[in-house]
């Protein structure tokens, strides 16, 4: 009988560093630790004796998260583990010049706009004026607590490292970074192999205790 999985979904956070979709930043860090850092996926995965299926993606937004887990929905069983990292609501999606969905990050912008035909830059910082309000953190939810019902017979986590944007899930306060590791040298504000080793006691522990488990994959008033 072969053993469960562990399904990983989310954006940069939870990617591994070597995956392309990361850009340089994950190359840089990989090179400067010289081999590849372990994520969460990897300690949890190997701590746990479970097969990872890893589908995070750097950049993405909600919307494609989403669109991710509902495809691989049908693949998960009954006892497998889920672990679902929740991207900024900022993020937004528009179909390109190609025909397919690129997200817009609100800190670059003009790299966006090299993907768009006919999308003005105005165009897009109204949407992200619009996106500001409190419907997208609610749009959010209605997600979780669909996924907390879809996965009801499965280990599910979902969580978020965008703490600062106020979304009520699951998120963590002080996790170290690759600037904190490297003391700067390389200036990125995602998670160190480190901080990677941090939150996978934290999953663990949640994953081991089924009202533990319960209880944060309600909406969090508050940060652990």
């Amino acid at each position: 009988m072969l053993s469960k999985t562990l399904w990983i979904f989310g954006d940069s956070f939870s990617t591994p560093f070597n995956n392309k979709t990361l850009g340089e930043w994950g190359m840089e860090y990989c090179n400067w630790k010289g081999y590849i850092p372990k994520t969460f996926g990897d300690i949890i995965g190997n701590e746990l004796g479970v097969h990872i299926k890893n589908f995070g993606i750097g950049g993405v937004g909600n919307d494609t998260i989403f669109e991710i887990i509902i495809k691989q929905a049908p693949n998960i069983s009954k006892g497998d583990i889920v672990i679902i990292g929740w991207s900024n609501i900022s993020r937004f999606r528009l179909v390109d010049k190609n025909g397919v969905f690129q997200t817009v990050i609100p800190n670059f912008i003009d790299n966006s706009l090299k993907v768009f035909d006919m999308i003005s830059k105005s165009t897009i910082e109204e949407i992200l004026v619009n996106r500001d309000n409190e419907l997208y953190k609610r749009e959010l939810y209605i997600k979780v607590e669909f996924l907390n019902f879809l996965f009801n017979d499965m280990k599910l986590i979902q969580w978020t490292p965008f703490t600062y944007s106020g979304i009520k899930i699951l998120g963590f306060k002080t996790i170290n970074t690759i600037l904190m590791e490297t003391n700067g040298e390389l200036k990125d504000g995602h998670y160190s192999e480190i901080g990677h080793k941090d939150i996978s006691k934290e999953f663990i522990t949640i994953l081991n205790n089924d009202k533990l488990r319960n209880d944060s994959n309600r909406l969090y008033t508050k940060l652990i």
